[in-house]
């Protein structure tokens, strides 16, 4: 199990009960956000978080904000040597926010709401579970039913980012304790490869099961870090790939093309890096490569990413040329602007050095510009 799980979504959900329920289960200690958040409104004004405010649009500045926060707090590393693991619950994280902030290689999270619902409907649930430990036992209905409102648009906003972003969504406006209870029976969640059946599953795969890491020509991985990526990388078979459940850029995507020819659904792989020719011989500096995959569905394009997870997600594009020039602005940005051609692979062929692989992408433009003369 990872060190940090995350128990994310709409308010009324049951974050808090089945945070409490894990940690007597499995021992892990709980840290409530909304205690944490409260504080922070009422010390700090100058951040300018108002709880009270339930709309979206508040919701995602304080997401924002809240990312970063957890991000500090993970990588602060006080939990880090104690034997146990810590249950965050949080309302106001958004799935946006904790694909851009933080790493799943040592947290996972799970959201919970109450979707497909009228507000009405909502509030005549609530009260039908409120009790006097519960703030909202106190409300008014008309002010209740606001709340049901925000409680309602938020959960359907977090269920359709959850899609985009491989994060599991659990529905518990029904049947509550059966789901809790499956939830604590098959926790830690791993999806499995003939789970599978659409792209948004490929994402959660990947997710649950894959860092980003490399094999080195003696056979050693390497987690989370490019030291000497250019003297000591070399591709890896697709078996290898799924044994250490690590890879670059190249043998994920790779593998998420594999998976999406399963499914029957057209993709590419492209890749876009700074140029170097034939006769390179600098291994020292940084890598200047990444792969990336465009699929095809009904008509629109879109961009599946899971080894840069700053830009995890699903993204939908126009065309294929609006999705290739957006994804490589991003990249030639962080070069400072130097120019990256954007080239189109078929294949991982395993064993070859970096050096070699870059030679490999080079002859495919070679063959193109043949192709159009």
């Amino acid at each position: 199990m990872k060190k940090y799980v995350i128990l994310a979504g709409a308010p009324r959900s049951g974050k808090s009960t089945l945070a409490g329920l894990l940690c007597k289960k499995y021992g892990y200690q709980h840290i409530s956000m909304d205690s944490v958040l409260a504080a922070i409104e009422n010390v700090f004004k100058e951040t300018n978080i108002d709880t009270n405010n339930e709309t979206i649009d508040n919701t995602k500045f304080i997401s924002s904000k809240l990312g970063l926060f957890i991000k500090q707090m993970i990588n602060s590393g006080e939990y880090a040597e104690q034997d146990y693991g810590v249950v965050i619950d949080v309302c106001q994280l958004l799935p946006e926010d904790f694909a851009k902030n933080i790493s799943t290689d040592n947290c996972d999270i799970y959201y919970f709401g109450t979707s497909n619902i009228t507000k009405e409907e909502r509030l005549k649930l609530l009260r039908e579970f409120d009790t006097k430990k519960d703030y909202t036992y106190y409300e008014s209905d008309d002010d209740m039913l606001k709340k049901c409102e925000y409680i309602v648009n938020l959960s359907n906003y977090i269920k359709l980012s959850c899609s985009n972003y491989g994060i599991r969504y659990f529905d518990t406006t029904y049947d509550r304790q059966s789901i809790f209870n499956n939830f604590l029976n098959n926790f830690p969640y791993r999806f499995k490869l003939e789970d599978i059946k659409t792209p948004q599953d490929i994402l959660m795969y990947m997710n649950d099961n894959f860092k980003y890491g490399w094999l080195d020509n003696n056979n050693e991985q390497h987690i989370g870090n490019l030291k000497e990526f250019r003297r000591l990388y070399r591709t890896s078979t697709i078996e290898e790939t799924l044994k250490y459940k690590i890879g670059t850029c190249l043998e994920q995507t790779f593998l998420m093309h594999i998976l999406l020819d399963r499914l029957n659904i057209k993709n590419k792989m492209f890749c876009t890096r700074i140029y170097e020719g034939e006769n390179f011989n600098n291994l020292d500096e940084e890598e200047h490569m990444h792969a990336f995959l465009l699929y095809y569905l009904d008509g629109k394009v879109y961009n599946l990413e899971h080894p840069n997870w700053e830009k995890m997600g699903i993204r939908e594009y126009n065309s294929e040329e609006e999705a290739i020039k957006i994804i490589n602005k991003y990249y030639v940005d962080m070069a400072k602007g130097k120019s990256r051609p954007v080239t189109q692979f078929f294949d991982v062929p395993a064993n070859l050095s970096f050096k070699e692989f870059n030679l490999y992408i080079n002859s495919f433009d070679e063959y193109l510009k043949k192709s159009l003369c």
